[in-house]
């Protein structure tokens, strides 16, 4: 069964970022190797793949914590807009902190997203701003 190119593209970098480019070459290349080792590798890498996606979805609560306004800075110069902080879960606390907010320049051509509090039937979430 082939595999999607992104898939193939991802499993290529997870092999890159774990230094595993020439262990997976000789795997693949030697004619001896069994279909089990191959395997093992996919398994492998689709594992990392489900962590590293896993990680990504938004973390629910019941409540959302309280808007602080933290002090603005004064601006670097007038072409400067500001980005508020976004909220961050902390797993280890189990609620939301903020993080500070930034001048930044804007993106040409692009237009900057502030991020909400988002509802559904599981709670809140937390969904950052972004560039669009």
């Amino acid at each position: 069964m082939p595999l999607s190119r992104s898939l193939e593209t991802f499993i290529a970098l997870i092999i890159n970022i774990l230094g595993l480019q020439n262990f997976v070459i000789k795997a693949f290349n030697n004619k001896a190797t069994n279909k089990a080792m191959k395997k093992n590798i996919l398994l492998v890498s689709l594992l990392l793949f489900a962590l590293f996606f896993g990680a990504c979805k938004p973390t629910y609560v019941t409540v959302r914590p309280t808007q602080t306004e933290l002090a603005r800075p004064m601006s670097p110069s007038n072409n400067h807009i500001w980005i508020d902080g976004n909220w961050v879960y902390n797993r280890r606390m189990q609620s939301y902190t903020r993080t500070n907010g930034y001048w930044s320049m804007p993106n040409r051509g692009r237009t900057y997203m502030q991020g909400q509090w988002k509802t559904s039937q599981k709670g809140y979430y937390w969904a950052p701003g972004r560039w669009k």
